[in-house]
């Protein structure tokens, strides 16, 4: 509403304008703004608003060093779980090359018993041969005598005590 409106509001509403009315104000029509109390309050607001902002300025600088400290709390435990993370993926890892390893190991063996079962060893066979009577998987054949001196004979490279 513009000040026109209401002063025309006013005057047909009490019949009274800015320069007739029994009260003598030439003002009557515009808003009453009390100065002195509006002056004080602004001083008063002023310090208030200051304080105000000031402890405002806190709270967001609290805030923000909060949050500083949450982040890096939160990369430090992010990095802890990658290292066991990384950790455990080592030793899955490690037991798999075992299991791995294992298992060649074995294959190889089969291998071997395959071939000795057969009749076609090769000469690496021959030591999976004595293992295998040491751990009397097969039966010892007394005419392997020469085979079963043979690790013995490879461990030396002079001529073996036994020998003589």
């Amino acid at each position: 509403m513009c000040i026109r409106d209401r002063y025309m509001g006013i005057k047909e509403m009490l019949g009274y304008t800015n320069d007739s009315n029994p009260f003598g104000d030439a003002a009557l029509t515009q808003k009453f703004v009390w100065d002195k109390k509006v002056d004080q309050h602004q001083k008063g607001d002023r310090e208030e608003q200051q304080k105000k902002q000031e402890e405002l300025l806190k709270e967001i600088e609290e805030a923000r060093r909060r949050r500083a400290l949450r982040e890096a709390e939160k990369s430090i435990i992010e990095e802890e779980r990658e290292r066991t993370s990384r950790e455990r993926e080592q030793e899955a890892y490690e037991i798999w090359l075992a299991k791995e390893k294992e298992f060649h190991l074995e294959q190889a063996k089969i291998r071997a018993e395959i071939r000795i079962k057969q009749g076609r060893e090769q000469p690496i066979d021959n030591l999976i041969k004595v293992v295998m009577i040491y751990k009397r998987e097969i039966a010892y054949d007394p005419s392997q005598d020469a085979l079963m001196r043979l690790p013995t004979c490879l461990l030396y490279t002079s001529p073996s005590p036994r020998d003589s």
